[in-house]
């Protein structure tokens, strides 16, 4: 069979996993596949600034070779091409080429200069996906594209907070809209109370000026959130505002992620995530502890259909390496896992930033029979009280993690967990209540020393199955 006998579709396939420099070749074998070919190389178009000459050059090629800027569906432009050429006439190449993709879906142009003005009134029909820096020109431009399904807005370095409507111009209604992603400004200019009735996912860069202010943005668009189920925050510090209106506002989330834009973890105050002790221990209606983790102690019930909560920072670190330091650690977050796990029990996910992952089975798991099975005991029972169990996949210490979580459970004292994980690690991992007792009684560390050694030479199968049975 010849190439020319194969679908064009089948082609396509084949052709689009060639390397550019087999599909430069392929242009030259016979008009068929020059073709098929152009419509591959052109249907991603990334312009890197590390080359303007060659990226003005693309786009000289396709003004004079109108059909192929049809094949385009990607359109992406590298800020610092934007740099080094002079703008007006770039602008004018840019609109002149852009007039010709009526095939494009997605639009990435997000730099500091207002390549959108130079579009004027043009309308792409197709186009789905928009990644852009709000100037003034942005809203209009959203305006005419009210099928946009993804949207994610930057704002301009040194900018003002948000653009200033001009008289008689509204927010635009996009009925399409499925993600957005945008600082709280972007936020409050581009979507009206009811512009976005179909979105399903916000993520939001919060700024210090959103203090006091978050209510009023999120309170008049909850009808754009009836269907809302990822709510992302990156917050610059404590918002006390935050957690409760998202409780209020986005109950429907079954993601909630709030992470801090610190990307060191150690420069983040401890008092942004915990409870003071010196409050704790005499809390008054004037100094109760206000941070994160009490927040999400006083509103996580709120949420009806939470099942992944991720409290981290943009630190890429892991904090603790050591069975000394990781232990406390642990301990804590358990503690707080099974508390928030109790007043939201859809809750089977939860990562802190520490990088590390709590999980617990689903209810609903077509496992949860053989987990009921391996934790020894009925099947009602284990899905009342699923078990949480620690992960780390990327820590270099990943392995410590499953031993040093059973360590603190069969050495915690009686009733301060719920019985199923005392009697799990106790019968199925040790086995031994008298070797159990001698692990209690010993002095600092020697009673983790005693427990890891004999987790090492013969227990190592059964944690095992405790992660995969978790995972």
């Amino acid at each position: 069979m010849s190439l020319k006998a194969l679908p064009a579709e089948l082609l396509l396939l084949i052709l689009s996993e060639l390397p550019r420099n087999d599909l430069l070749i392929a242009l030259l074998l016979n008009r068929h596949l020059n073709e098929l070919a152009r419509r591959i190389l052109y249907r991603d178009l990334v312009l890197p600034g590390t080359a303007p000459e060659r990226c003005v050059q693309c786009f000289k090629t396709l003004c004079a070779q109108p059909e192929d800027a049809k094949f385009v569906r990607k359109l992406q432009i590298d800020e610092f091409l934007v740099l080094t050429q002079p703008l007006g006439g770039l602008g004018q190449l840019f609109r002149r080429v852009m007039r010709l993709m009526s095939g494009l879906l997605v639009l990435d142009i997000v730099c500091g200069h207002d390549l959108v003005a130079f579009l004027g009134d043009l309308h792409f029909p197709r186009l789905s996906e928009a990644m852009l820096t709000l100037h003034p020109s942005t809203i209009p431009f959203l305006s005419r594209h009210p099928a946009l399904e993804n949207l994610m807005l930057t704002q301009r370095p040194g900018a003002a907070d948000s653009i200033i409507m001009p008289p008689g111009q509204h927010p635009p209604s996009l009925p399409e809209l499925r993600m957005f992603s945008g600082t709280d400004s972007a936020l409050e200019t581009v979507l009206g109370p009811h512009g976005a009735p179909a979105l399903r996912s916000l993520t939001v860069r919060w700024t210090t000026s959103s203090d006091g202010f978050i209510d009023a943005l999120l309170r008049p668009r909850r009808e754009s959130f009836r269907q809302l189920t990822e709510f992302v925050s990156s917050v610059p510090a404590y918002l006390p505002e935050l957690v409760p209106c998202a409780a209020r506002h986005a109950s429907t989330a079954v993601f909630l992620a709030i992470q801090h834009q610190c990307s060191d973890l150690a420069l983040i105050p401890a008092t942004y995530w915990e409870v003071p002790i010196h409050l704790l221990a005499h809390p008054t209606s004037t100094n109760s502890p206000q941070n994160l983790f009490s927040d999400i102690d006083t509103h996580i019930g709120q949420f009806d259909r939470l099942k992944v909560l991720g409290l981290g920072s943009f630190s890429s670190a892991y904090p603790h390496t050591e069975p000394a330091t990781l232990m406390p650690m642990l301990r804590d977050e358990l503690f707080r896992v099974i508390d928030w796990g109790i007043k939201c029990p859809t809750l089977s996910l939860c990562s802190f930033a520490t990088r590390t992952q709590w999980v617990r089975a689903e209810a609903s798991s077509k496992d949860a029979q053989a987990d009921a099975a391996l934790l020894s005991g009925p099947k009602n029972e284990f899905l009342a009280s699923r078990m949480w169990a620690p992960r780390a996949a990327g820590s270099p210490v990943a392995d410590l993690y499953l031993p040093c979580f059973a360590f603190i459970v069969i050495t915690e004292p009686e009733g301060r967990l719920p019985h199923q994980y005392a009697d799990f690690f106790q019968t199925a991992t040790i086995g031994n209540s008298e070797t159990i007792a001698h692990i209690r009684g010993l002095p600092g560390g020697q009673g983790l020393e005693l427990f890891m050694e004999i987790y090492r030479r013969e227990q190592a199968a059964a944690l095992t199955a405790v992660s995969v049975a978790l995972a």
